[in-house]
């Protein structure tokens, strides 16, 4: 696991669940009809976070939530009933050919791809797919785009970043890519894009004075974007759904 994930989101797992958004209904169901999940079907929601995703899962298969950090831990315990196990994707405690699906979301950029494709791909049975999802910051929008410019030069070498010229949706294993776009808007305040700003792991590795820096930054970009008065404000998202297949 990237150590700068492993300390980011050991900081506070119920800031990261109030910062981050869901996944909109059209992509979910796009991504549960194209990896051929019902019922019957056992998913890992791999690097579940604190279910954003997984919550979406669970009245549609039998998920279980696979995710390395405690304290990500104790808010899946908290708001799903689904079973969680703590390990990374590059070494997952499972027998060959368990599940029937695999989904990750806004994880895999945080991955050793070699070895958590192998991995994927050995607990996955033959004939099954893939699901990838993804929440990104709309920043054709002034505020979104003014907010994640104080983001970039720390972000700078994040894999995110680091993966956005090349292909961050491929794995190996499987393949090819297929990709369907949505977007969502998610109604937030001022104390939820702080919370957004401090779930981003690069952010709470900073010391507290650093961190505070950063919301000082964010709140004057607010008020000149918003005004002083404004507490809420409509966060746009696009969203990317992907399906691999299993090469066998």
């Amino acid at each position: 696991m990237h150590s700068v994930a492993a300390e980011g989101f050991s900081a506070d797992g119920w800031r990261y669940e109030r910062g981050r958004a869901g996944y909109p209904a059209d992509a979910v169901e796009w991504l549960v009809d194209n990896i051929g999940i019902g019922t019957g079907s056992l998913v890992a929601d791999i690097a579940a976070g604190t279910g954003k995703l997984t919550r979406e899962l669970a009245g549609r298969c039998q998920v279980v939530a696979v995710e390395p950090v405690s304290q990500m831990h104790e808010v899946l315990r908290e708001i799903t009933n689904v079973p969680v196990v703590e390990a990374v994707a590059e070494g997952l405690p499972f027998a060959d050919g368990t599940f029937d699906a695999i989904t990750i979301a806004q994880a895999l950029h945080w991955f050793d791809k070699d070895r958590a494709g192998a991995e994927l791909h050995r607990v996955l049975k033959p004939g099954t797919r893939l699901g990838l999802i993804w929440n990104a910051r709309d920043r054709s929008h002034a505020l979104v785009n003014a907010l994640w410019s104080i983001m970039d030069e720390i972000e700078s070498d994040a894999p995110w970043h680091q993966e956005r010229e090349r292909s961050t949706n491929e794995v190996p294993g499987f393949g090819p890519v297929n990709r369907a776009d949505f977007s969502q808007v998610v109604e937030t305040t001022r104390k939820g894009v702080e919370d957004r700003m401090l779930s981003v792991s690069h952010i709470s590795v900073l010391t507290p004075e650093d961190r505070a820096a950063v919301l000082d930054e964010c709140r004057a970009v607010w008020d000149h974007h918003l005004g002083p008065d404004t507490e809420s404000f409509a966060f746009p998202y696009r969203v990317g759904a992907f399906w691999l297949e299993r090469l066998d």
